[in-house]
């Protein structure tokens, strides 16, 4: 018997996982809402055969998982304010948050995709990373078996190790994508875009990938050529705040250049 679903937002990953459970022949039996219109709207958009379950019903649903596909921001809120059904699974998506935060829950975990979502933006499951935890073994077992069906890539972690993980997706997505909104931002009134750059980016993320990111590293900072690096910073000049990050970052590959 295949196990029902419920998940609980409409948010970029809810989006996500309620399309790869329809894909894979499993879609999920409930999508929780807060509103009738916007659970049947998400619902829609997607062609699923899914109900709709309001927040205020949820104790009544009969569901194995329960996936909180919410931002860390509103996870305590509304563990607080929602009554689950007591024999689901109750499970978290979030990277940085531990299991244990669901322990007011019988059969708790974690079940946490590793990648950036956006509804405009398809994904390959096939290549996505999911990391799960369970409160006991078989819980465990169960919610390793529900990842399987996402990715072929599901690997155990422990709450402090997902943390890192999470640490360091941030330092390697968020982070470089905020370079890119500076870099975009640098080209805006030049004839050059930054998808220009694309062949550049793309040949930085091969080479990091092929060998230790410490080896890959180019650029005038880790040559020590200052010439160079005082002509950008004069380029920085009303720029204060992107000024400092260049100083900062050439310091440190410079500094590990020297190791």
């Amino acid at each position: 018997m295949q196990p029902k679903i419920a998940i609980y937002g409409t948010g970029n990953l809810a989006f996500h996982l309620a399309k790869r459970l329809a894909v894979v022949g499993r879609s999920p039996d409930y999508i929780v809402s807060r509103s009738r219109v916007s659970g049947e709207s998400f619902i829609d958009a997607l062609q699923l055969s899914s109900d709709v379950c309001l927040t205020a019903e949820m104790a009544g649903i009969s569901a194995d998982f329960i996936l909180l596909a919410v931002p860390d921001a509103v996870l305590q809120t509304v563990l607080m304010e929602v009554a689950f059904p007591k024999n689901s699974i109750l499970l978290h998506t979030s990277g940085a948050q531990p299991m244990k935060v669901l322990a007011t829950h019988e059969r708790y975990g974690v079940l946490y995709p590793l990648q950036t979502f956006t509804k405009s933006k398809p994904v390959d499951w096939s290549q996505i990373p999911v990391f799960v935890e369970g409160n006991n073994a078989q819980v465990q077992e169960q919610i390793a078996d529900l990842a399987k069906i996402l990715s072929p890539k599901v690997k155990l972690l422990t709450s402090d190790v997902r943390l890192r993980v999470h640490l360091a997706a941030v330092l390697a997505n968020n982070f470089t994508n905020h370079l890119f909104v500076l870099a975009d931002e640098l080209l805006a009134s030049s004839p050059v875009a930054l998808n220009d750059l694309q062949h550049l980016i793309q040949e930085t993320v091969d080479k990091a990938m092929r060998m230790p990111p410490a080896q890959a590293q180019t650029g005038p900072a880790v040559r020590g050529d200052h010439n160079t690096m005082d002509k950008h910073l004069g380029l920085l000049e009303h720029n204060p705040e992107v000024a400092r990050l260049y100083e900062l970052i050439s310091k440190q590959i410079a500094d590990r250049g020297k190791l």
